[in-house]
């Protein structure tokens, strides 16, 4: 081998070493860029999946204050209805012992009447045998 063509070999060699250490550099970039790319995209990924469970501790947090007012709500409506019931009873009691006095006023007008009556009617039976 001539000197020539060991010269144009360690030159091959050289071009080729160059080349590979280029190559691996490059690919050492693109490992790195992939790297800091999915670690962003994990990043951004840790960032939604906290934003995702503040939301839904927060529509929990409503969640769980639309459901105590809400109980809030009836058992207020219900304390009123008790009450309301309440009262239309107590009202229907006064209603009925109304009615009970009346019935027993206009029974008692009836008796009076109706002794009255018998009494008049005796009266009339006493004069017709008085006469006959």
């Amino acid at each position: 081998m001539s000197q020539l063509d060991l010269r144009q070999l360690q030159q091959t060699v050289h071009s080729l070493r160059d080349e590979l250490e280029k190559s691996a550099a490059n690919t050492e970039r693109e490992v790195q860029k992939e790297r800091a790319k999915s670690s962003d995209e994990i990043q951004q990924l840790k960032n939604a999946t906290q934003a995702v469970r503040d939301s839904l501790e927060e529509h929990k947090h409503e969640a769980n204050e639309l459901l105590q007012h809400a109980q809030m709500t009836l058992e207020n409506e219900n304390r009123q209805l008790r009450a309301t019931a309440s009262a239309l009873r107590d009202e229907l009691e006064r209603e009925k012992q109304s009615s009970i006095r009346a019935i027993d006023e206009v029974e008692q007008e009836f008796s009076k009447e109706k002794r009255s009556l018998q009494e008049q009617i005796q009266k009339l039976r006493d004069q017709l045998e008085v006469k006959a």
